[in-house]
C-alpha cells in the first residue's frame, strides 16, 4: 500500500513538474527552454534566446513538450548569437510576439514564415548589426497582413537590393549602413504612411528626384554619410506639413539645384554639415531663409564671398543671416560677417 501511494506521488510530480514549476510562472520550465531564459516583468513576457547553439535547436525549444501553456510573448530577444543563421519558417510554432529583435549576430536569412504567427501583433522588428542579405527572402515583401506593424530596422547588414515593403501601418524604417548604393523612386511606393526613414550610410550616390515625392507624413528624413554629390531640383520636396528634419551631413555635396526643398514647412532644419559647398547662391538658398528654414553649414569649404551678400545684406531689412549657420575660412561664424564689406567689395 505504502509503495503504491509512492508510485503515486511520484508520477502527479512527474507531470506537475512536466508542465510547469511554480518558481518558472508563468514561463516555461527553465529546464525546457534552456539555454533560452524566459522572464516577466510586470504583465509583459520576454523570451531571451541569446545563448542558442544552433538554427536546429531554437527551432526545437519551441516545439517542445509540453506546449507552452501560455503562447503571447511581449518580446523575442537574441543579441550577440554567432551561431543562428537562419529564422526558418515556422521557427516559433504558435508562440507571438509584440516584437522581435535579433542584433549583432551572425543572421543571414529570415523567411517570412518565422514571423507569420505573430501577424496580428507584431509591432517591431529590430534586426540590426547582423549579415542578413535579403529580408524575408522574397522581391516584394508584402506585409499588408501585419495589421500593427510599424517599426522595422534592418540597418548594419549586407542588403544590396532596397526591400519593396509594401505596407499601410509601417512609419518608421531604417535601413542604414548597407551596400545598397541605388534606391529608386518606385521602392518606397508601398510605404505611404512612413514618419521617419534611414537611408544613411548606404553608400547613395544618386537622390532619385521623387523617390520621397508620395510620402506627405514624414517627419525625419536622414541621408547622412553617403556619397551624394548634387541635390536635384525636386529631389527633396516631399509636400509633408509635418516634416521637421533633412539630415544630408556627411556626403561630398558641392552643388543643390534651386527648388530642391519644400519652402512651405514651418520649424523644418536642414543639415548639410561636412560636404563639399564653396557657395551659397542666392537662387538656392534665400528662398529657404526667407521661409525661416534653419540651415546648418558647418565643415564645408565656403569662401563666403559676394555669394553672400544676399543674406549679410538682406533685402527690405529681413534677417536670412539668423537661420543659417557656418563658418568662413578665417573661423568667423555667420553672424561676425561685416556688412560693410559687402557693400564695399562687392557690385
Amino acid at each position: 500500500m505504502i509503495e503504491h501511494l509512492v508510485f503515486l506521488f511520484a508520477t502527479w510530480a512527474a507531470i506537475l513538474g512536466g508542465c510547469w514549476a511554480s518558481s518558472d510562472f508563468p514561463c516555461p520550465p527553465a529546464v525546457q527552454i534552456a539555454p533560452c531564459l524566459c522572464s516577466v516583468n510586470a504583465d509583459k513576457m520576454q523570451m531571451d534566446c541569446s545563448d542558442v547553439d544552433s538554427t536546429e535547436h531554437l527551432k526545437e525549444i519551441f516545439h517542445s513538450s509540453p506546449p507552452f501553456p501560455f503562447t503571447h510573448f511581449s518580446k523575442f530577444l537574441m543579441e550577440g548569437n554567432q551561431n543562428v543563421e537562419k529564422l526558418e519558417n515556422g521557427v516559433f510554432n504558435v508562440i507571438t510576439f509584440d516584437e522581435i529583435e535579433v542584433t549583432n549576430g551572425a543572421l543571414v536569412e529570415v523567411e517570412q514564415g518565422s514571423i507569420e504567427q505573430s501577424k496580428e501583433v507584431l509591432q517591431k522588428i529590430t534586426m540590426y548589426g547582423n549579415q542578413i542579405e535579403r529580408f524575408l527572402m522574397n522581391d516584394a515583401q508584402d506585409l499588408t497582413a501585419f495589421t500593427e506593424l510599424w517599426y522595422i530596422n534592418l540597418s548594419g547588414n549586407v542588403i544590396q537590393v532596397f526591400p519593396a515593403i509594401t505596407s499601410d501601418k509601417v512609419t518608421y524604417l531604417a535601413v542604414s549602413d548597407n551596400p545598397m548604393t541605388t534606391i529608386h523612386n518606385e521602392n518606397l511606393f508601398g510605404v505611404p504612411y512612413l514618419e521617419h526613414i534611414h537611408i544613411d550610410s548606404i553608400r547613395m550616390n544618386i537622390l532619385e528626384t521623387k523617390l520621397l515625392s508620395n510620402h506627405r507624413h514624414l517627419i525625419t528624413i536622414n541621408l547622412s554619410s553617403n556619397n551624394l554629390v548634387q541635390i536635384q531640383s525636386t529631389a527633396l520636396i516631399v509636400q509633408s506639413p509635418t516634416l521637421k528634419e533633412i539630415n544630408l551631413s556627411n556626403n561630398r555635396i558641392n552643388d543643390v539645384e534651386p527648388g530642391s526643398f519644400d519652402t512651405n514647412v514651418h520649424g523644418l532644419k536642414v543639415n548639410l554639415d561636412d560636404n563639399n559647398l564653396s557657395t551659397l547662391d542666392e537662387l538656392t538658398w534665400k528662398p529657404l531663409a526667407k521661409s525661416e528654414v534653419s540651415l546648418t553649414f558647418n565643415g564645408n569649404p565656403l569662401g563666403c564671398g559676394c555669394d553672400m551678400k544676399w543674406a549679410v545684406i538682406p533685402d527690405n531689412g529681413e534677417d536670412y543671416i539668423s537661420f543659417m549657420e557656418g563658418t568662413c575660412p578665417e573661423g568667423q561664424s555667420f553672424t561676425d560677417l561685416e556688412p560693410a564689406w559687402y557693400e564695399q567689395f562687392c557690385n
